[in-house]
């Protein structure tokens, strides 16, 4: 039994042994591999890359630290036009239509809306598979 302790305790001073010359020869070889890198000069301009980071740190400094609500609406989106801003705003979209119907010739106007209709059948069945992909 004494003797056993004896060789196994040889063994793992043997691999110990082993294992720390192996791992000073590889990372003698690893600081040997490493390349030599030279100081480039940059190629940007350092003015304008002071003048940069100056200004984003200004930027920084300023914020209040209040997180945008992406889900909030501003006002302004929900005021109704008034009478007289949705006539002109009608009046326009007539002018605008009328002016489109004079350029156009009657096999371009039934080209676009053909291509009108192609648009509404592929919007109708992305909507479908889109749905169904959800749905299952």
């Amino acid at each position: 039994m004494r003797n056993r302790k004896g060789y196994v305790y040889c063994i793992f001073s043997a691999l110990t042994a082993v294992i720390l010359l192996a791992s000073g020869c590889v990372s003698s070889t690893l600081e040997s591999a490493k390349p030599e890198v030279e100081a480039k000069t940059p190629t940007y301009d350092l003015v304008a890359r002071e003048n940069a980071v100056a200004e984003m740190r200004a930027k920084a400094a300023n914020v209040s630290g209040k997180k945008t609500n992406a889900y909030q609406i501003p006002e302004t989106f929900n005021q109704p036009l008034t009478s007289s801003e949705a006539n002109a705003k009608i009046q326009e979209l007539n002018m605008s239509s009328s002016a489109l119907a004079e350029t156009l010739s009657d096999d371009e106007f039934d080209e676009k809306q053909r291509s009108i209709e192609a648009m509404r059948l592929k919007a109708q069945s992305h909507y479908l598979d889109a749905l169904d992909k959800i749905e299952n």
